[in-house]
């Protein structure tokens, strides 16, 4: 006769908890490690939280170069802009007023960097911009990378972007670093600026009201049946 062993019933409901806990918080410490990618400005926006602020660089003097870096600031975000390693930055546009952030030199890397607390969404337009100061249809990749402050690094290739080409990033943790170049790094493409307009950045959504009941209903389970005694 084959013997079964029953697991009592205390023991069997605490496991039950304890393995849901351990599924809520897999999936909230799996989420952490992530930066989500957007290329639509308005499901961007959709998925951020307040504040949110937009630095349009129309302050800036498009007739002569800036020194680096540059401190900056995206409604309540501050930030830091600087260009290299070979020069600085030139600010480009001008139609309208519409000024945009851009490199002196072709080849540099722009980089954000220094997002004041709570940025945990950065995004803008990344394009190109020519010899003149203005848009260009030369053809050429604008590569954007963000570095988040849980160690996740996604880059964004552009290819041919257009002053309306969006890309925004969001962040688990906060964003640390956004870098705009052409092509690769130091090389560039002939006749091609790096250029960034109208700059965003804003905090983390609030999370889904499901999410946080499932984790902390997880946890509330292995807290409840550990204090039931064995019937």
């Amino acid at each position: 006769m084959t013997r079964i062993t029953c697991m009592p019933r205390a023991t069997r409901a605490a496991s039950l908890g304890a393995s849901l806990a351990a599924a809520a918080l897999f999936a909230a410490g799996s989420a952490q490690a992530a930066i989500t990618i957007y290329t639509s400005q308005a499901s961007f926006l959709a998925a951020v939280g307040s504040p949110v602020g937009v630095d349009t660089y129309n302050d800036l003097d498009n007739t002569q170069p800036l020194e680096i870096p540059i401190a900056r600031t995206a409604g309540s975000f501050s930030y830091s802009a600087s260009a290299g390693p070979l020069s600085n930055f030139f600010p480009a546009g001008g139609v309208a007023g519409d000024i945009w952030l851009a490199t002196n030199n072709r080849t540099d890397t722009i980089t954000l960097s220094a997002f004041s607390a709570g940025a945990a969404a950065v995004g803008g337009f990344f394009f190109r911009s020519g010899l003149d100061g203005f848009a260009t249809s030369t053809a050429a990749t604008i590569n954007v990378r963000a570095v988040d402050s849980l160690g996740a690094t996604v880059t964004r290739a552009q290819i041919n972007p257009a002053t309306t080409s969006f890309v925004g990033f969001v962040s688990n943790g906060t964003i640390s670093s956004v870098q705009v170049f052409v092509g690769t790094p130091g090389t560039g493409t002939v006749d091609v600026w790096p250029t960034i307009n109208d700059l965003t950045v804003a905090a983390a959504a609030i999370p889904e009201p499901e999410s946080v009941v499932l984790m902390l209903a997880g946890l509330g389970l292995v807290g409840l049946l550990a204090r039931r005694r064995m019937v």
